[in-house]
């Protein structure tokens, strides 16, 4: 018997086939797009803040049980493109260290970073960051390492001191100069250089809190190689509610962290400097952390912290910053959440979308004979199967599931923007979304074995 759908379809393939005499301005049915264009590029991020193309990088398209599928490399521009059937997918990311023997010429891999990442859109454009330096790039990045001394107004006490900029130590010189030892500064032609801060805080002879700060814009090495620099931005107090956590602050601007302040547990106020020529577009970061437990013994040590993040261009907004202390039932000394099989389960954090299991491996190669560092990291859901329950094709003789593992971080997320499990992971592939961690809570768990 034929039903009615199946006549109605052959009445309709009637009328097609019977309109044969039709014109080409005539609608054609589409047919359902089932492909899906997935790129991705991979680059390594010097100390200039400049995205340099890695070619070393392999991706392995997976199934929902981690095997490979495909696998692709980076072409030299770092780009890696493929179409898929699939809307979603799962794959892996390999990227080499390598040593290049001098007399042989041969390459030998010398460190590995592996990154996975499950159920994600495969029609996207996303970022890798490669944390191994290309052997060989055209991008130029000029560093200059030396010390500066900030003169200040008096100070009875210093008890904080900060720099957008990284340096190896400070002193004090006298109360009114502080010396930052060690200051790098990097700039991809000699000519334009990162918009840098150094700011120190403390009390004055009266007891009152007070910070002065600045920036520095002349990288002009002196006669006696060192930077000076005049602290003439002063720091307004902001006053806190009575009852908060303790936190630390940061002003984002100009594509760097400024002015990094710690703040105790029920201050009455912290610093600010609020009054310079980026106030306007500054964002302020501000994070709680609270440790729930800390556990030390011969093995090793095992910590659980909760935090939370908020970033605003109000500092009243993150100045509530609150760490969750009714935390979940998570196993922070045997770690059963994660089975010997390979799957793990940490439904029990059930508000906390996005799961993120990082691996420390010790490897040892004997050819050639050295101690190989494996990271491998793994972005999914609350619970499934890890991807390194599955051996790596062509890695199997580096790493396999009979590696040693040193140290094991698992971090689980909540967005309080969103509980779409696709914008953490686009969030993570280095996709743009601005509001993301604007508030954003976490459990960390870490274990480092002895």
């Amino acid at each position: 018997m034929i039903s009615f759908k199946s006549a109605a379809f052959v009445v309709i393939i009637f009328l097609i086939q019977g309109c044969g005499s039709s014109t080409s301005s005539e609608a054609e049915v589409e047919q359902p797009d089932s492909e899906y264009h997935f790129n991705l590029t991979a680059s390594y991020r010097n100390a200039c803040g400049i995205n340099v193309p890695v070619a070393g990088v392999k991706l392995l398209l997976q199934d929902d049980n981690w095997q490979t599928l495909q696998s692709y490399n980076a072409d030299v521009d770092g780009q890696i493109a493929f179409t898929t059937s699939s809307q979603y997918i799962n794959y892996t990311i390999v990227a080499e260290d390598t040593n290049v023997d001098g007399d042989t010429e041969s390459e030998s891999v010398s460190g590995l970073d592996i990154v996975s990442f499950y159920g994600t859109l495969a029609e996207k454009n996303y970022q890798y960051l490669s944390p191994f330096e290309p052997a060989e790039t055209s991008q130029e990045c000029q560093c200059i390492t030396q010390d500066l001394l900030l003169r200040h107004r008096s100070f009875n006490t210093i008890t904080q001191a900060s720099s957008s900029l990284p340096y190896q130590s400070l002193k004090s010189v006298d109360e009114q100069t502080t010396q930052f030892n060690q200051v790098q500064a990097c700039s991809s032609d000699g000519i334009n250089w990162p918009v840098a801060t150094f700011m120190v805080s403390g009390v004055d002879d009266e007891g009152a809190a007070i910070g002065a700060g600045d920036f520095l814009t002349d990288f002009t090495s002196n006669e006696q190689g060192i930077w000076q620099l005049a602290a003439v931005e002063v720091a307004a107090n902001e006053i806190l509610a009575e009852q908060h956590d303790s936190f630390t602050h940061t002003q984002n601007f100009a594509s760097g962290h400024h002015f990094s302040t710690q703040v105790a547990e029920n201050s009455l106020q912290t610093l600010v400097f609020d009054s310079h020529n980026y106030s306007s577009e500054s964002e302020y970061l501000a994070e709680s952390v609270q440790l729930v437990r800390l556990t030390d013994s011969v093995f090793g040590t095992s910590s659980f912290e909760s935090k939370h993040q908020k970033i605003s261009t109000r500092t009243q907004d993150v100045f509530d910053v609150e760490a969750v202390k009714s935390v979940p039932d998570l196993d922070d000394s045997f770690y059963s959440e994660i089975s010997s099989d390979g799957s793990y389960d940490y439904s029990a954090a059930s508000d906390y979308p996005m799961a993120i299991i990082a691996f420390d491996y010790t490897v040892y190669s004997s050819s050639p004979e050295q101690l190989i560092p494996v990271k491998w990291t793994s972005y999914g859901p609350l619970s499934g199967m890890l991807p390194s329950s599955v051996n790596l094709p062509g890695y199997e003789d580096i790493i396999n599931q009979d590696s040693d593992i040193f140290n094991t971080q698992v971090t689980l997320v909540r967005s309080l923007v969103t509980d779409n499990y696709q914008d953490y992971s686009n969030f993570y592939q280095d996709i743009d979304n601005s509001d993301f961690d604007h508030d954003l809570l976490r459990y960390q768990l870490t274990l480092t074995l002895n």
